[in-house]
């Protein structure tokens, strides 16, 4: 997500608006302490974390364009319950008690799923968490640019004048012309 300033806002008014917003609701806000990937570690639940990151382009002026980034991540909590029901599954299997193997690891499966929906729920509430809070902080929502899909055409060199399209004709089937005479 980007987000322009004519005003000459800074990474901080995005953070501190986000702080601001998500300790009263009961989420757990950890600043970075300057040696991590992030800017704000945001805790919902035993198992979503949401990583923050907001850099600052200085386009002379007041004018500013943030980017803004929220990458999703389990917790360690979640990770090692996920882990450790693989390996016990894994164990079970090794002690040749398949039965306990398969509940272990369908348990294992069930859990993976629920503590993935929580993820992805958390996520889509920080986007609009986050659109939210810049558009209080008065930042204008800049849209990517979608990218143009160029035309696939394939190609076949006719003569050093122009390279000739070739036609596209049903599988199976010979073309009629050759692309060559053409040119």
């Amino acid at each position: 997500m980007s987000y322009w300033s004519d005003t000459g806002a800074e990474k901080e008014v995005l953070l501190n608006g986000l702080g601001d917003f998500l300790v009263p609701q009961k989420y757990l806000v950890m600043p970075d302490t300057g040696w991590s990937g992030w800017d704000l570690k945001i805790a919902r639940g035993l198992c979503s974390r949401a990583l923050v990151t907001v850099c600052s382009e200085n386009h002379g002026g007041g004018k500013r364009l943030l980017r803004v980034r929220c990458a999703m991540r389990l917790s360690q909590l979640a990770l090692l319950v996920l882990r450790s029901s693989a390996a016990l599954a894994a164990f079970a299997l090794m002690l040749g008690w398949p039965l306990a193997g398969a509940v272990i690891g369908a348990i294992g499966i069930v859990n993976a799923g629920v503590m993935g929906w929580q993820l992805i729920g958390f996520g889509r509430l920080m986007h609009r968490i986050i659109e939210a809070v810049a558009k209080q902080a008065q930042l204008m929502p800049i849209e990517p640019v979608a990218r143009a899909r160029p035309e696939k055409r394939r190609w076949v060199r006719g003569s050093a004048r122009k390279a000739v399209p070739l036609q596209a004709t049903p599988h199976g089937t010979a073309p009629t012309e050759s692309p060559l005479a053409r040119g």
